[in-house]
């Protein structure tokens, strides 16, 4: 699925629309079982999400940025937080079950191409939207999935997921609760730093959620920050993908 460098030069005209209409999933007899066999689970860090009795209400494709401060040139980054845009690929990864494995990095490549920041970064339209120009842009030119919301950290650092375009709307604060290192095999990054860690996260008890009890993330490529702050800037921004699995 990755794009030729020929095609790549057409996704700038892309990068204004794709359709937000609200939407239900829709829903198959095929949906993919989660594929927590990829990945160390030994600890049970990542527990079946049979076991707790969750059901699957979508599966997302998340494409954005990690975030990442440096306090000085001998310091490791730190991360403060993510913003991404959430795709419903709920149905389309139901009928192409194969490609539950490389969606995150089909997605990411193209965008890592076009990537830049004055250009790619969110901003908020006037009536209170995200705007993801590059995100949104790559998604057109690829699979089409339809929009299903924003996933960002708020100013206390609680990381959230506001599926606003889901029917009826859903929400999760959330904390994490176990991480696992993702499968050597992932999608290192254009930089080659690393795919960022499998999580597995649940609502944080504030009274915040709606109708999401827990979310894993997982197939993630990219994301990871350089090993030290040396030469780097004060903030680091590292496009990443991942499948994000809502459970209620």
């Amino acid at each position: 699925m990755a794009p030729t460098s020929k095609t790549l030069l057409g996704l700038s005209v892309l990068l204004a629309s794709a359709s937000c209409l609200p939407h239900n999933p829709r829903w198959s007899s095929h949906t993919p079982a989660i594929p927590l066999s990829e990945v160390d689970n030994s600890s049970n860090a990542l527990p079946d999400p049979e076991s707790l009795d969750y059901d699957l209400k979508y599966i997302a494709l998340g494409l954005g940025t990690q975030n990442y401060s440096c306090a000085n040139g001998a310091s490791a980054p730190a991360a403060v937080g993510a913003l991404a845009r959430l795709f419903d690929a709920t149905a389309y990864l139901s009928k192409h079950q194969k490609a539950v494995d490389s969606l995150s990095a089909d997605y990411l490549k193209p965008y890592e191409e076009i990537f830049d920041n004055d250009k790619c970064s969110p901003y908020t339209k006037k009536n209170g939207d995200i705007a993801f120009p590059c995100q949104d842009g790559v998604n057109k030119y690829l699979d089409h999935l339809p929009k299903l919301g924003e996933h960002y950290f708020t100013a206390a650092g609680v990381p959230s997921f506001d599926l606003k375009d889901a029917q009826p709307p859903l929400f999760l604060a959330a904390k994490k609760v176990g991480s696992v290192a993702a499968p050597a095999s992932a999608y290192a990054g254009s930089e080659s730093e690393g795919a960022v860690a499998w999580l597995y996260l649940t609502d944080n008890g504030s009274g915040v959620s709606n109708g999401l009890k827990a979310v894993y993330r997982i197939e993630t490529a990219g994301g990871s920050p350089p090993t030290t702050c040396a030469g780097q800037p004060e903030s680091i921004i590292v496009p990443y993908a991942a499948e994000y699995w809502f459970f209620d």
